[in-house]
C-alpha cells in the first residue's frame, strides 16, 4: 500500500502516534467503504508541494480526493485518562504502604478493564505488604 511505511513510522513515534492512529482509523473506514486509500501522497498546490494524511479514490467511479486528518475524540481521550489516573491514585494514596509509583498509558483502556487494573494495583500492595517467609 503506497506510503504506509511512511505512516507506520509515524505509529512507531510516540510524539506522532496518536495522530496516526486516527489516520489509520479513518482509512480503516474508507476500505470497509470498498474505497481505496494511499497514505502520505505528496501533491503540488500552487508552488507548495503538500503532503495529505490520505489519498482516497473510488474505483467504480474513478473520483479521487485528498484528506487531511487531525485526532480523533482527543478531548474524550484526555478525560479517559484523567478519571483512570484519578482511580489508580486514589488506590495508591490510600494505601497505609509507603510506596513509589510511577507509570504510563500507551493505549486506552476500556472502562470494563479499569476495574481489573485496579484490583491488580491493589494486590500488589497486599503482596508488599505482607511479609514473606523465607
Amino acid at each position: 500500500m503506497d506510503g504506509f511505511y511512511s505512516l507506520h513510522q509515524r505509529l512507531a513515534d510516540r510524539s506522532k502516534f496518536e495522530e496516526a492512529y486516527s489516520v489509520l482509523q479513518v482509512a480503516d473506514g474508507l476500505v470497509a467503504a470498498d474505497l481505496a486509500v494511499r497514505f502520505d501522497i505528496p501533491v503540488r498546490v500552487g508552488s507548495s508541494l503538500k503532503v495529505p494524511d490520505i489519498l482516497v479514490a473510488d474505483s467504480e467511479t474513478g473520483a479521487s480526493f485528498y484528506c487531511e486528518v487531525s485526532t480523533l475524540y482527543s478531548a474524550q481521550g484526555h478525560v479517559d485518562q484523567s478519571r483512570l489516573l484519578g482511580a489508580v491514585h486514589t488506590v495508591l494514596i490510600q494505601s497505609a504502604i509507603p510506596a513509589a509509583f510511577a507509570g504510563q498509558i500507551l493505549r486506552p483502556i476500556e472502562d470494563e478493564e479499569i476495574t481489573g487494573l485496579i484490583n491488580r494495583i491493589q494486590w500488589e500492595l497486599i503482596e508488599i505488604e505482607i511479609p514473606r517467609s523465607t
